[in-house]
């Protein structure tokens, strides 16, 4: 999760339920043939295996090796979207449902920051601020936000 945050790539983790949205899973090297035939019968996912066995999950010191760091950014590519770019970490979370999406960013840095937000075509929504209820009306194919601490972008289902 660290090389994902660090980049700016969206997270999230899926389980037996739905996987609507989901096209790219990541594997640890002992995943289990099941779980990558389950990602090639849902809309031709694309799945990551993973070759190092280093725990991915969590927080707390460990860090991953550069190694492992280049294999998972050359697996995914470098124009992989939507994605987030910051001077520091930012935490990319997706949610689906029945109107669209839940985007939601988390800063790790200290300081307020400035982030790009690049998505792969034109969306429109609306961006909020909790606990503020207000939102702000968003659009276009590069989102220019600043980040305190958190926001929530709620991005509308192409009708």
């Amino acid at each position: 999760c660290q090389i994902l945050i660090r980049h700016g790539f969206p997270l999230r983790v899926v389980g037996q339920g739905d996987w609507d949205g989901v096209t790219t899973l990541i594997f640890p090297p002992d995943s289990t043939p099941e779980a990558r035939r389950r990602l090639e019968n849902y809309n031709g996912g694309r799945g990551i295996t993973l070759q190092r066995h280093q725990h991915l999950f969590g927080f707390g010191p460990a860090t991953p090796s550069s190694e492992l760091e280049n294999e998972l950014l050359h697996a995914l590519g470098s124009d992989f979207m939507p994605r987030v770019h910051a001077d520091n970490p930012v935490l990319f979370v997706m949610r689906h449902d029945s109107d669209g999406q839940q985007w939601h960013l988390v800063n790790y840095g200290l300081e307020l920051q400035p982030v790009s937000l690049q998505v792969p075509s034109f969306v429109s929504g609306w961006v909020m601020t909790p606990p503020q209820d207000d939102q702000v009306k968003i659009f276009g194919t590069e989102l220019l936000l600043t980040l305190e601490h958190y926001k929530v972008l709620r991005i509308k289902s192409r009708a």
